[in-house]
């Protein structure tokens, strides 16, 4: 399934405006510089790369070449899609490239020499600063869910490029070492005693055409429901179809406006989590971005990712 590190990812925010309550905000934080993670969960940090100093990192999980400090950061268009982009560093396993006008990100992963195995998942998300360098983002002032009316996250995205080959398993990609790429966007949640990832899937290879589908793996393009892990910490995804019929496949633009505080509210109290009362959970976190195994290469672009709640 979607296994992440759930010590240090927080949320991915591209662009926008954080609402912590009704009457207060953060300002405007634009994306000009990042920081990047190392590829373990270990807290190492890198950067800011690009223009002053940032509220955002690039997570690099099980990256099997991370950018670092040795890194090149290249200003111009270069490899990437956008005629806008300002800057991007890139090297064979990971192009990251920033439009600061437009608030755009977009993240390419080629997982050439990755290691075969559902450990070693290669990530690349975006998230925000919180105990890095940079400026930080402070999640004690977010309410819990049972005193907010909404929880609506929103951004804008398209799926440029994917493709899987057959490298850890065979075609069609249902092994227990399968070759597969995907995309989510997500939030953290908890009580203070248990933890919860909630994903929404918008696309999964595996549930694409012939030859990368596997029959067990639905498309993000229909409705779903799926726990992926249901001893704490917790963790369950929904199709991006549950929102509406739509999903990445079709390598369109999307955008992605709805409430998510009625889905949380049914998941948290039913009855996966023993005991838990959604209306004490609170919001701690959030990711969005790219991953996969074995043998993939894929390019997403986002902007304007939101999540404001009151």
């Amino acid at each position: 399934m979607y296994y992440i590190s759930i010590c240090i990812l927080l949320l991915a925010l591209v662009g926008c405006e954080i609402v912590y309550s009704q009457t207060s905000a953060i300002p405007h934080a634009e994306v000009t510089a990042l920081y990047f993670t190392g590829a373990a969960t270990n807290g190492e940090i890198f950067g800011p790369f690009g223009d002053g100093t940032s509220y955002w990192n690039i997570a690099q999980w099980t990256s099997p070449g991370p950018i670092n400090n040795s890194s090149a950061l290249i200003r111009g268009l270069g490899p990437c899609n956008d005629p806008g982009t300002t800057w991007y560093m890139a090297n064979v396993n990971t192009r990251v490239c920033v439009s600061e006008g437009e608030n755009l990100v977009e993240l390419a992963q080629n997982s050439v020499g990755l290691p075969c195995g559902p450990s070693y998942e290669y990530d690349l998300f975006l998230s925000a600063n919180s105990g890095y360098g940079g400026m930080n983002v402070n999640w004690d002032m977010v309410p819990p869910l049972g005193q907010l009316s909404y929880v609506n996250m929103s951004f804008d995205i398209q799926l440029l490029f994917i493709n899987v080959e057959s490298h850890c398993g065979t075609f069609p990609e249902c092994s227990s070492e399968p070759d597969y790429a995907y995309s989510t966007a997500a939030v953290v949640l908890g009580d203070g005693k248990d933890t919860l990832f909630y994903q929404i899937i918008l696309f999964d290879s595996r549930g694409m055409n012939a030859p990368w589908n596997c029959s067990a793996v639905r498309s993000a393009c229909d409705p779903w429901t799926g726990w992926f892990a249901v001893t704490n910490p917790y963790g369950v995804n929904e199709a991006m179809a549950n929102y509406e019929s739509a999903c990445l496949d079709d390598l369109q633009p999307h955008t992605f406006n709805y409430n998510l505080l009625p889905h949380l509210e049914k998941l948290i109290g039913g009855g996966v989590i023993p005991n838990a009362n959604w209306q004490n959970w609170t919001l701690g976190g959030g990711y969005i971005g790219t991953g996969g195994n074995g043998l993939f290469q894929s390019t997403l672009q986002v902007s304007n990712f939101s999540i404001i709640y009151g």
